[in-house]
């Protein structure tokens, strides 16, 4: 699997994705503003430790609370 940090997706976004928006449009405030952002996150995350790791004990609402914990801090 290839997966890539949430960390490092909000930094290309903001180091790639948005630049590129900006050529490209006159006023990408505007279009930012409306636009509609969706966040999938924790899916990887999931599957790692649940169900493909050989550890039977995975504890679904701690790894919620640890996931929750995290992407807050990423997305500050």
């Amino acid at each position: 699997w290839h997966i890539i940090p949430l960390s490092h997706q909000v930094e290309n976004f903001l180091n790639v994705t948005l630049p590129e928006l900006e050529a490209e449009l006159s006023d990408t405030s505007y279009f930012m503003s409306h636009a509609i952002f969706m966040f999938v996150i924790g899916g990887n995350d999931y599957n790692y430790h649940c169900f493909l790791s050989s550890d039977d004990s995975c504890d679904f609402e701690e790894l919620t609370s640890i996931l929750i914990g995290n992407y807050t801090v990423q997305l500050e």
